[in-house]
């Protein structure tokens, strides 16, 4: 798999293949999360980022963070993956994943 870029580097290049060659509705499914997961550290001189940004929340949360335009962005993302799954698009292998 294809090591997350920073969040500069976000770019239809930078994205995994199988996201480059999926239908629409997989892709409007999966590139928010794939954004979602930009790389921050601010332990690198990385500013905490005002967009949403999962990986940001988790090791740098920051008030800047905290507005309804993040709120929206993460509850479509939880939806809209909800959806996907409930519509039995997306099955989940726990097998692979030693349970």
């Amino acid at each position: 798999m294809k090591k997350k870029p920073q969040d500069s580097d976000l770019t239809e290049e930078s994205l995994p293949d199988d996201l480059k060659t999926a239908e629409i509705v997989d892709a409007l499914i999966w590139i928010p999360g794939w954004n979602a997961h930009s790389m921050h550290f601010v332990e690198s001189g990385d500013s905490v980022p005002v967009e949403y940004s999962r990986h940001a929340s988790v090791h740098a949360i920051s008030p800047v963070q905290y507005t309804k335009i993040n709120c929206l962005r993460a509850l479509m993302n939880v939806t809209s993956l909800g959806a996907y799954v409930a519509d039995g698009k997306f099955q989940l292998d726990m097998s692979e994943m030693g349970a």
